[in-house]
């Protein structure tokens, strides 16, 4: 191991799917719409926890935005 982490660019996954969004051909297609049923069905046990997690993300925001301010 490099002592990188995981994703950093040095020729992991990270760096494939960065790559992706730097492709002209890729950016430019749109998902198609049947996609995001079966994200939603993979989602829908875990639907309450992410609830959660984005009230925590939204409510956190606010906070952490005034601190330097305070």
């Amino acid at each position: 191991m490099s002592g990188q982490p995981s994703g950093s660019g040095n020729g992991t996954a990270g760096g494939l799917v960065r790559s992706f969004s730097r492709d002209p051909s890729v950016r430019s297609r749109d998902l198609s719409p049947g996609i995001w049923r079966p994200i939603g069905g993979a989602a829908a046990p875990d639907r309450r926890m992410l609830l959660i997690f984005l009230a925590l993300i939204v409510a956190d925001a606010p906070v952490r935005a005034a601190n330097p301010l305070i």
